[in-house]
């Protein structure tokens, strides 16, 4: 399981350096003077900024800095996340992220005026994996399955759950989700919220990724496969859809068009339950 995060400033000044980001709201993750501090064990899987003139970025955080500072290499300048965006991608070796200290994310930039900019991380849990659930035995392959929903983001926030519509009804049963991809403009990141999920030590993530802003983009060319390079996502019932967030960069409404990756796993709502209840 993972979860994702964002850091922003919503006006980084003209040729800002080491400008402090402030952590977005999030109802699942602690936050302390504007920073996500973590309090169950977690890794860096990836990182990602962007904005129109970064140029770097770091982390500061207390543990990580008894050795040295810890640097963002990725510099995605664009307002929101470019065709084929770089990421700093860690999966191959996720790093453990210090426990109860404050998790800062600093960038700089050559801009000729204040500018927004925006940290998209990927954290995963202690016990994440690429494994996937044995899907139902008469349909054993993934597919893709289209859903849209429309939404005015919110500059600088998380919009919160908007209600999918699929572009065919889903035959009754559960569906485990192992990848996703949201095209539309005014936003850098989204998340998948599901109504039931595997619990992670008491806490309900958030999975998500960039959010592809123009029809035909290349989503990303590092984590091959990239449409299973993040694993199981969460699992959902058709009586109960997931709903998806976007972290706007812009206010006007935009129609977002979700493409995910699904396994059908079978009628059994009992599939579902075993899910939820191997969580911590």
């Amino acid at each position: 399981m993972f979860h994702t995060l964002v850091y922003n400033a919503a006006a980084a000044g003209a040729g800002a350096s080491n400008v402090d980001f402030a952590a977005a709201s999030d109802t699942e993750v602690t936050q302390r003077n504007g920073h996500y501090t973590f309090s169950e064990p977690y890794r860096l899987a990836a990182v990602t900024l962007v904005g129109p003139s970064v140029t770097r970025g770091r982390f500061q955080v207390p543990h990580w800095n008894a050795l040295a500072e810890f640097q963002i290499f990725s510099a995605n300048r664009a307002a929101t996340p470019p065709s084929n965006p770089q990421w700093d991608l860690y999966t191959a070796y996720p790093i453990p992220i210090p426990l109860e200290e404050e998790f800062q994310v600093q960038a700089s930039n050559n801009a000729g005026a204040p500018e927004a900019e925006n940290a998209v991380l990927q954290i995963v849990t202690d016990d994440w994996n690429l494994n996937l659930p044995p899907p139902d035995a008469q349909n054993p392959f993934p597919f893709v399955a289209r859903a849209s929903f429309t939404v005015t983001p919110i500059v600088g926030s998380w919009s919160g759950g908007q209600v999918l519509a699929f572009s065919q009804s889903l035959r009754g049963g559960v569906y485990a989700i192992c990848g996703a991809a949201l095209q539309g403009a005014d936003s850098a990141a989204f998340r998948i919220i599901f109504p039931r999920n595997k619990m992670y030590r008491g806490r309900r993530l958030r999975p998500g990724g960039l959010v592809q802003t123009t029809v035909g983009d290349t989503i990303n060319n590092q984590l091959v496969p990239w449409q299973f390079g993040w694993g199981l996502w969460g699992m959902f019932h058709t009586f109960e859809l997931p709903v998806i967030e976007v972290f706007g960069t812009t206010a006007a409404a935009i129609t977002y068009q979700a493409f995910l990756w699904m396994l059908y796993l079978g009628q059994d709502k009992g599939i579902l339950d075993a899910f939820v209840r191997s969580g911590t």
